[in-house]
C-alpha cells in the first residue's frame, strides 16, 4: 500500500470515531505520536518521513529530502515545486482534517539536516 494512502487511511479511521467538529490538540498529538512510532518511513525513493509534531489546530510532518543539499539547490524553485505537490496531496488526502480547521504543515530538511523549506496548507488553500 502506498505510504501516503496508509497515513491518510490511519487518520480517517481515527476521525471516524470522533464526532466533534474541531480537532482537539490532544487528538492531533495522538496522530503525531502514532506517526512517530512508525518513523523513519520512506515515502518515495528520495523522501523520508522523520516524524510529526502537533499543536493547536496544527499538524506538522517532518521530512528529509535525501537527494538534496541546500548549497546545491535553488531553494525558491524547490519550494515552488514542493508547494504545488503538497497542496494537492493534502487537499486530496487529508481533507477531513483541513475541513475541521487543522493546518497541515510539511517541513523539509536536506540530507545534512539543514532546513530547506516548509509548506503549510489550510482551508483557504483547498478552497473550503
Amino acid at each position: 500500500m502506498n505510504t501516503y494512502r496508509y497515513l491518510s487511511l490511519f487518520i480517517l479511521l481515527i476521525l471516524a470515531s470522533s464526532v466533534q467538529a474541531e480537532m482537539s490538540t490532544n487528538q492531533l498529538r495522538g496522530f503525531a505520536n502514532e506517526v512517530n512510532r512508525r518513523v523513519p518511513m520512506m515515502m518515495d525513493e528520495y523522501t523520508r518521513l522523520d516524524g510529526a509534531d502537533a499543536g493547536k489546530n496544527l499538524l506538522t510532518y517532518k521530512f528529509t529530502l535525501l537527494n538534496v543539499q541546500i548549497h546545491k539547490v535553488n531553494v525558491r524553485k524547490l519550494e515552488s515545486k514542493l508547494a504545488i505537490q503538497v497542496i494537492k496531496n493534502v487537499c486530496n488526502r487529508l481533507q477531513v482534517l483541513i475541513k475541521r480547521g487543522v493546518t497541515i504543515q510539511y517541513y523539509y530538511r536536506d540530507v545534512n539536516g539543514q532546513k530547506l523549506t516548509q509548506v503549510a496548507v489550510d482551508k483557504v488553500d483547498c478552497g473550503y
